[in-house]
């Protein structure tokens, strides 16, 4: 299976430095883990974002952003279990992402306990007595990247530079067909 694939976007860059600006702007780098940001106050600021993965017919409907400070705040989790929610997202890199490595694990369901988010959405965390893990493949987000949530995952922040902010944008159709060969591009 495959876990990740980088991927070329519109405006990388721009895209980066616009959403760092907003996060400072509206304090967003204090809040720790996984943060909806307000959609239509967020793509005024950042309008490149909407047609920045038009060369593969799909559109961000939703952002977020990811924030660690330290290893306890990304356990081995997955983000939902539902079908009706797409198995990848896109993670953009915002700061500090370099040397950071979100690493994909081999881990039973059963070894997992159900959470509800205060952003009310579904979460499933290893349990701390858990020793079936694991490490199955690892990817450096530096770059647009697709990766597969619904696979146990977390993230090894780099203590050297926090906080670690990755942007992960959910789309208008599963951007899964992402992770094929063809899609991806040599860094």
């Amino acid at each position: 299976m495959k876990y990740y694939n980088y991927i070329e976007i519109d405006n990388f860059e721009v895209i980066q430095q616009k959403t760092l600006d907003f996060l400072v702007i509206n304090d967003f780098l204090n809040t720790i883990g996984f943060s909806i940001l307000p959609w239509k106050e967020y793509i005024e600021v950042c309008p490149e974002l909407i047609t920045a993965f038009d060369r593969y017919g799909i559109k961000p409907i939703a952002t977020a952003t990811y924030i660690t400070t330290n290893q306890e705040q990304s356990p081995i989790h997955i983000d939902n279990l539902s079908h009706l929610r797409p198995l990848c997202r896109i993670n953009i890199p915002i700061l500090n992402c370099a040397g950071s490595k979100t690493e994909f694990y081999k881990v039973p369901l059963t070894e997992f306990d159900h959470f509800i988010q205060k952003n009310k959405l579904d979460y499933y965390r290893i349990k701390e007595t858990s020793s079936y893990a694991t490490k199955v493949s690892e990817v450096e987000i530096i770059y647009p990247t697709v990766i597969r949530t619904q696979e146990p995952h977390r993230v090894n922040t780099n203590m050297n530079t926090v906080p670690r902010v990755c942007m992960s944008l959910t789309m208008d159709k599963d951007p899964v067909f992402l992770l094929e060969d063809d899609c991806a591009f040599n860094r």
